[in-house]
């Protein structure tokens, strides 16, 4: 399990790494896109690419470290739940839950 554990942390890294330039592209074509909306969608691909590296993070940390990632309808909103608790004995809460839910009272967000 130390070796899947030190290949996870190496996986996480490099994932990390890939959401530092996918940040630091976004910013940048967001600023470009301030003044040239044809960057807009480039801003929204950035975007896009950040999500999935956090998710694939949180997928792998699902399977090898809590032995559980949802699967179904919801499957993303219940993957977020899961890194917001602390698995005793285990692992720490990977997010808070204002990082899973920063704006609990937004009448836009729709259950």
């Amino acid at each position: 399990m130390r070796d899947q554990l030190l290949q996870l942390a190496k996986r996480i890294q490099r994932e990390v790494d890939d959401l530092k330039r996918a940040k630091n592209a976004a910013l940048r074509k967001w600023q470009k896109a301030l003044t040239d909306e044809d960057y807009v969608g480039s801003v929204a691909f950035d975007l896009q690419s950040f999500y999935q590296g956090v998710e694939r993070v949180f997928e792998a940390i699902g399977k090898l470290v809590d032995t559980n990632v949802p699967v179904g309808e919801g499957w993303h909103k219940a993957l977020l739940s899961q890194m917001t608790d602390e698995v005793p004995g285990i692992r720490p809460a990977v997010i808070s839950s204002d990082t899973r839910d920063p704006y609990p009272d937004d009448p836009r967000e729709v259950a």
